[in-house]
């Protein structure tokens, strides 16, 4: 069996309602051309 893996690159206006949404719960992030990536 053989997975796929699919990326998905996200605008900033969809990052912000997941933010306002906690959709992201209480982990800090940002996004960087189209990923977002945890900070530490």
């Amino acid at each position: 069996m053989v997975a796929t893996l699919t990326t998905v690159k996200w605008s900033i206006d969809d990052y912000h309602p997941m933010v306002d949404m906690g959709t992201l719960g209480d982990r800090k992030a940002e996004i960087l051309r189209g990923e977002i990536y945890d900070q530490p």
